[in-house]
């Protein structure tokens, strides 16, 4: 199939991907191709992203119900029409535990429209967290949730946000009358945090600058940070309170100060860790989210 002038969609390997919504922007031989296609699949049939293969009379029709809502919208149908033959392959994914999903929305779109700009955004942050520096671990739901996970985020709408201080206990178990038990908020992690995951990928953490975690938790940061041999301490309150604040020239002060209610001990908290820092301190918090899940704020003040 002749390919025209200006590529339209996302191209992977010698696929085409493209939106119905940019049909119109191909030249007339594709467009030609598509109507023929269709005519083969399933009178009726929903879809919304055509697959075109440019090395063979080969056109597919896929149905990604949640296209725009979705952040990473997964595969439902698929019609894969041989334009020689008139074959067509029809496949469902809607029972699958592992469809594929479908990443750079905003390539498959006119450049004109209203959601481009919102899904190259989403692009941009996944690409900073380094979620598509191996494309052969994000086509297949599951192995994109675990790297989600190594990495230490999760999707809220069209967002990435960090798995912060998660616990598996119930919330009467954190909460006793008017008092957070903030130690029941610290994460057991088998990989580093996101802030520090942050620190390691833009080449802080390159064993030349010391690391002290305010408020480590079970200081699971800090012993992935040793077996790197990177000079590292952690002091917390609970889990390790005997330790001694010192200084360093990289402090991280990573999901404690949303975890403290009252508005004057947080400035305190932040003063004291932004003494400690000589080059710079890192500071994460879990801002209120719409999707959060099973969240109340604890107090008016608590902001």
């Amino acid at each position: 199939m002749e390919k025209s002038n200006r590529f339209i969609g996302k191209r992977i390997a010698d696929y085409r991907y493209l939106h119905t919504s940019a049909l119109s922007e191909l030249d007339d031989e594709s467009r030609s191709a598509v109507r023929k296609a269709e005519a083969r699949i399933t009178p009726g049939a929903k879809y919304n992203v055509i697959k075109i293969r440019e090395s063979a009379p080969e056109i597919s029709f896929l149905n990604y119900p949640t296209f725009f809502e979705e952040a990473f919208p997964i595969l439902e149908q698929s019609w894969k029409v041989n334009l020689d033959t008139g074959q067509c392959r029809y496949r469902v994914y809607s029972e699958s535990n592992n469809p594929p999903i479908l990443h750079r929305k905003e390539l498959l779109l006119p450049s004109s429209h209203p959601d481009s700009q919102r899904f190259l955004e989403l692009t941009k942050e996944a690409e900073s967290i380094g979620l598509f520096d191996d494309t052969t671990r994000i086509g297949f739901l599951q192995d994109w949730n675990r790297l989600l996970k190594l990495k230490g985020y999760e999707v809220s709408e069209h967002a990435l946000v960090p798995l912060a201080n998660e616990t598996t206990e119930n919330l009467s178990a954190i909460e006793s009358g008017s008092e957070i038990h903030r130690h029941l908020t610290a994460l057991t992690r088998t990989q580093l945090s996101a802030p520090m995951q942050s620190l390691a990928r833009y080449g802080y953490l390159d064993q030349t600058r010391s690391v002290f975690d305010y408020g480590c938790g079970k200081g699971n940061d800090v012993q992935l940070l040793k077996d790197s041999n990177i000079n590292v301490a952690g002091w917390d309150p609970y889990y390790s309170p005997n330790v001694e604040k010192k200084t360093a020239d990289i402090v991280n002060l990573g999901f404690v100060i949303n975890v403290i209610e009252v508005p004057e001990e947080r400035h305190l908290v932040l003063t004291s860790a932004y003494e400690l820092a000589s080059e710079f301190l890192v500071v994460s918090a879990m801002l209120e989210n719409a999707n959060a899940r099973g969240g109340l704020p604890f107090s008016p003040d608590f902001s």
